[in-house]
Order: structure tokens, then C-alpha cells, then sequence
């Protein structure tokens, strides 16, 4: 009989305060990653001296050679363009102006101003009608508006989740040896549960009957288990 003993590995994604701010900026989900984030810090979750079984799992901003693998170049080029964000703001947002005062304050990031891009822009000459149309093309109006910084949210939630899933297959991974060593380090258990072939042809009879758990020593076999926390999604 066989005991499981789980050990629990937790990975978090430990967001800075300027890229939590711009996960803030989504329209449905204002300001919820900086509560989520002041939450962990609050309870010390962050911390690896005080939880040992805590990760902190480390990202990146994602570029468009891993999204495009996933999807059109086209669209990806659409979502990662850099725009003048004073022309995406939310009238009806009680939290967006706040946010994008401190990323500017505090963080250097001008709704205002286009940064340099690799990735290729709308030229200035044309049309409003068609920047509309391109962006019905993608899908990014009415209830999936353009907003603030989309390019870098892309790029973050993109990031932490790879980062994520990576983390996880390195645990995965570094569990396969301590469960394969829990079956190849007890020869004796399995030698002694094959019968002789001899035995398997006379019935034994009803008093010579053990139950299996008694004739099986009581293993524990240690299971780990890891969680990834990521609070960057929409």
C-alpha cells in the first residue's frame, strides 16, 4: 500500500509597480492587478524566507517572433503598434486618468509620445476611415477598444504566461527523477509480489489467503505539486 505525501511548490509572478500599473489600464479589470499585487505583498507571499515552499518566477516582455506563432502577423503588428494614447482614453473610466498619471509621473510613460518601434505604424497622411477600418478588422472596437499602452499589456501578459508554463515544465521536470527513483529503488517490494509460476497453478487454499494489504509494506511515495500564480490575464 502506498501513502502519498504532497508537497506543494508555488510560483508567483512578482510584477513591478510600473508593469502592474499598465495591467491596471484594461478596461475590464481596472486597477485589479494592483490590488492582487499589494495583496501578496501584504501577506509577505513574495517573500521566499517566509514561505519556503514560494517561488518567485521571473518574465519578460514578449516580443512579436513568439506571438506571431501563434497568430497572424498581421494582427500582431495591429496590436503591438505604437499610437498616440491620448487618442484611446476612456471618458468613462473613474481610474484610467489616475493610472496613467503615475505610470507618467513615476514611471517616464507619456501617453503622448511614440517611442521608438521596430514594428510599423499607420502613416500620418491616411484617413481616419481607414485607421477605423483596420481596427474593425481585428476586432479592436467597441467592447474591445484600444486603450492605453495595449502594446505593452500585450507584451506582458504574454510574457508572465510563457514564463509561467516554462516554470512549470522545468518542475515537471525536476520531479521525474524522484518518481522514477521510487519504483526502481525497491527491487526487493517487486520481486516478492511476482508468484512462482508453480503457485499460479495450485490454488492456495482459503486459510492460506492474506490480504494484499498485509503482504505490501506501506510505502510513502512523495508526489510534488506545483502552482503557478499569474494575475496578468484578462
Amino acid at each position: 500500500m502506498t501513502k502519498n505525501i504532497n508537497t506543494r511548490t508555488v510560483g508567483i509572478i512578482d510584477l513591478t509597480e510600473r508593469d502592474s500599473l499598465i495591467i491596471d489600464l484594461l478596461p475590464s479589470n481596472e486597477t485589479r492587478s494592483s490590488i492582487a499585487r499589494e495583496l501578496i505583498r501584504a501577506y509577505e507571499l513574495n517573500s521566499p524566507t517566509k514561505h519556503p515552499n514560494v517561488q518567485l518566477i521571473p518574465y519578460y516582455q514578449t516580443t512579436a517572433s513568439h506571438l506571431t506563432k501563434f497568430h497572424s502577423p498581421q494582427y500582431i503588428e495591429e496590436l503591438l503598434k505604437e499610437r498616440d494614447w491620448s487618442e484611446h482614453l476612456n471618458p468613462l473610466s473613474k481610474t484610467q486618468t489616475k493610472t496613467l498619471s503615475k505610470l507618467q509621473t513615476q514611471h517616464g510613460l507619456d501617453i503622448q509620445t511614440r517611442p521608438k518601434n521596430t514594428h510599423k505604424h499607420v502613416d500620418p497622411d491616411d484617413s481616419d476611415e481607414e485607421v477605423e477600418d483596420e481596427l474593425s478588422k481585428f476586432g479592436l472596437k467597441f467592447d474591445c477598444p484600444v486603450f492605453p499602452f495595449l502594446n505593452r499589456y500585450i507584451e506582458l501578459t504574454a510574457g508572465t504566461s510563457l514564463a509561467a508554463a516554462n516554470w512549470l515544465l522545468k518542475q515537471h521536470k525536476a520531479a521525474e527523477p524522484e518518481s522514477q527513483q521510487s519504483t526502481t529503488d525497491t527491487p526487493e517490494l517487486q520481486k516478492d509480489t511476482i508468484q512462482d509460476k508453480n503457485e499460479l497453478q495450485t490454488p492456495s487454499s482459503p486459510t492460506e489467503q492474506q490480504p494484499e494489504e498485509s503482504k505490501q509494506p506501506q510505502l510513502q511515495q512523495k508526489q510534488k505539486q506545483s502552482i503557478a500564480i499569474n494575475w496578468t490575464g484578462g
